[in-house]
């Protein structure tokens, strides 16, 4: 539960956001498919997911030994 809301809580930052839709408007802009916009938002926002995962996963783990040898 904890690693899907720093997830989502990234995706749903405006910086984000904004970046998801910059990237999606240009990866429309070189494919020349006018009118699929949310097509390319949806597949942008789902790789930038992804990779988000794969960081907490790497990322908690070893967060989790740290607090577990400073108590």
């Amino acid at each position: 539960m904890f690693t899907r809301n720093v997830v989502d809580n990234v995706l749903n930052s405006s910086r984000v956001e904004g970046a998801i839709l910059k990237v999606a408007t240009e990866v429309e802009a070189v494919a020349s498919q006018p009118g699929h916009e949310h097509k390319a938002v949806s597949k942008v926002k789902q790789k930038a997911r992804a990779f988000l995962q794969e960081m907490v996963a790497n990322v908690s783990p070893a967060f989790i030994r740290f607090q577990d040898h400073s108590i």
